[in-house]
């Protein structure tokens, strides 16, 4: 039964995820086994993990432009406002 399940739910998420957003064929693998609460809030915790890496990718940018441009710092760039992301969100 739960195949049956499965195979029906993979063939409604395939062609439209619950988001709006098709879903490509390897990722059929990963929620095959997964129940839609749990699917949903994975997806939850991708989307809030991409804007806190756009977060840190726009502070970072801003940071490299504030000394000049230098070149081999992109890593410490990124640490800088990776901590100050966390500070902010930390602070509230």
């Amino acid at each position: 039964m739960a195949g049956l399940w499965a195979s029906r739910h993979i063939h409604h998420q395939t062609s439209e995820s619950r988001i709006g957003e098709p879903l490509a064929m390897g990722q059929l693998s990963v929620y095959a086994d997964r129940s839609p609460a749990q699917v949903d809030v994975e997806r939850a915790l991708v989307s809030m993990q991409s804007g806190r890496e756009q977060r840190i990718r726009q502070l970072a940018y801003a940071i490299w432009e504030d000394e000049g441009r230098p070149h081999g710092k992109d890593v410490e760039h990124w640490l800088r406002a990776e901590v100050e992301i966390m500070s902010r969100n930390h602070r509230g």
